[in-house]
């Protein structure tokens, strides 16, 4: 444990201060010395180590320079771990660990594409949840709305999504790329299951997905519960609307008296 790794930690920066030694073990020493004091946080005298290390190692192994990008990703000194996390994983077949640092490492350098190529290899080769949900926002963040949703909604046959928010994104970016009738089935589970709210916002995006579907009945009752919940009439116009396209006159005219009393509209 700790106790151990102290008095490792001491007899290595002895038998460094002596100077006596043969340049392998004195490499050998650097190189344990600099993960016990990455396991310390000391990573600042850690950085200075594996300085040294490979001044004098002619062909750095891929956990050097592993360990080097980690000591200097610590110390928020991404633009100079970027070389030695992209040497990492490059070297080695995809790992989990070395490819979240690279994640961590090109996003704080800003490089989109590149932090989608390292989210789409994490997606692939270690499939999780939070790997597939920020794969999603990658791909929105560089226009690529398809796939955006593509992912989403195989995160969602895993059974991944449990939570309010992405499951209200799912059937939002599927109603936003036209199939509506997806968004329907993502949102009425999402209720049945407590996972969704039955707030204003939920109803009426309920009712969005039905009416886009041309399920004009099914969409009367979400939207009667979005203007029930509303400050405004606005949705209680929207609800007359409906009622006029079912060439329902009498519950037309109900909502709109509705619309009128509850007020704040944009237009009486």
């Amino acid at each position: 444990g700790r106790r151990l790794r102290a008095a490792m930690r001491r007899a290595f920066e002895t038998a460094l201060a002596e100077d006596s030694l043969p340049e392998t073990a004195t490499l050998t020493i650097q190189y344990n010395l600099a993960q016990l004091y990455i396991a310390e946080e000391k990573f600042s005298k850690a950085t200075l180590l594996l300085e040294e290390w490979f001044k004098n190692t002619a062909e750095p192994s891929t956990y050097g320079n592993y360990l080097m990008a980690v000591s200097l990703a610590m110390q928020e000194r991404y633009k100079e771990a970027l070389p030695f996390i992209r040497k990492t994983t490059a070297q080695s077949e995809p790992r989990e660990n070395f490819l979240t640092l690279q994640l961590a490492v090109e996003y704080q350098n800003g490089n989109v594409p590149e932090t989608l190529e390292v989210l789409k290899t994490l997606a692939g080769h270690f499939p999780k949840k939070n790997y597939f949900t920020q794969l999603s926002y990658a791909y929105s963040n560089a226009g690529d709305d398809v796939a955006a949703l593509a992912v989403f909604e195989l995160a969602y046959l895993q059974g991944w999504l449990d939570k309010e928010k992405d499951l209200l994104s799912l059937a939002q970016r599927q109603y936003a790329l036209d199939v509506p009738y997806k968004a329907v089935q993502v949102i009425q589970k999402g209720m049945q299951d407590g996972l969704i709210e039955p707030t204003r916002d939920s109803y009426e995006l309920l009712a969005n997905t039905l009416l886009s579907s041309r399920e004009w009945k099914a969409a009367l009752d979400p939207l009667r519960k979005a203007a029930e919940l509303s400050t405004d009439g606005g949705i209680y116009v929207r609800l007359a609307q409906v009622y006029l396209e079912l060439e329902d006159w009498a519950s037309a005219r109900k909502s709109l008296d509705a619309a009128l009393e509850k007020g704040n509209l944009k237009d009486t």
